[in-house]
């Protein structure tokens, strides 16, 4: 199980990582965005990407995203012990 904090997502136009918006959060400082993956759920239901406040994402749309691979937390399924 992988696993990646909201913080660590960036919007980018040459992400890899296409997501359709089901909900956004604008909090001042940030905007947490709310989002489906199409892999089977196992310890999440939603995912959150916390953006820039001056991003123009809004639910319905498709919204691109980036991950530093070194930002990624690895996890036993059985256990949901992390891996290091």
């Amino acid at each position: 199980v992988v696993g990646i904090r909201p913080e660590d997502l960036t919007e980018d136009p040459n992400g890899v990582l296409d997501v359709g918006v089901s909900l956004t959060e604008p909090l001042g400082a940030e905007v947490i965005v709310h989002f489906e993956l199409d892999a089977p759920p196992l310890l999440a239901d939603d995912c959150t990407a916390r953006l820039n406040p001056r991003t123009k994402a809004s639910r319905g749309d498709l919204l691109r995203l980036v991950v530093d691979p070194s930002s990624l937390y690895f996890f036993d399924p059985d256990t949901e012990t992390a891996l290091t």
